[in-house]
């Protein structure tokens, strides 16, 4: 009996540690896709700020969320909740843009490439010279919603 006993806890521990390695790895899968981005952004343009700033703009609170390679944002003007959208890819401090049709302030299916910066959930973004960036992002940090 004593011998039973021990290969069948041997058998339950070899178990546990297979299961949980298990749980180690669909972990590691499900979150290699996180970038740095992920998660949510709220950033306010003043009318001061915006003043010269090409193309229509609104001042007010703005809010992006991104996650899954998306990314959501949306415009304060009447009856616009969520007018950016698009996909997004990361490479080290570069992000690559592309938004969906219907996008106001920028052109669908172009590629657009912004260097950003984030220093304690505070998000700052520079163009890059000879690549199409978006003018507008540089001109207030960003701030992760929790």
């Amino acid at each position: 009996m004593k011998g039973a006993t021990i290969k069948r806890l041997a058998f339950l521990l070899l178990l546990g540690l297979l299961a949980s390695s298990q749980t180690a790895v669909l972990a590691s899968v499900r979150d290699a896709g996180k970038t740095p981005l992920d998660g949510r952004w709220q950033w306010t343009w003043t009318k001061a700020e915006l003043n010269g700033a090409p193309g229509p703009h609104f001042p007010g609170s703005y809010f992006a969320e991104f996650r899954d390679g998306r990314h959501y944002s949306n415009y304060p003007k009447p009856g616009s909740m969520l007018t950016l959208k698009g996909t997004f890819t990361v490479h080290g401090v570069v992000v690559t843009l592309h938004f969906r049709p219907g996008a106001t302030s920028v052109e669908p299916g172009r590629t657009y490439m912004m260097r950003f910066s984030i220093y304690r959930d505070r998000l700052t973004w520079s163009k890059i010279p000879g690549h199409a960036g978006l003018d507008l992002l540089p001109i207030t940090p960003w701030t992760r919603v929790h």
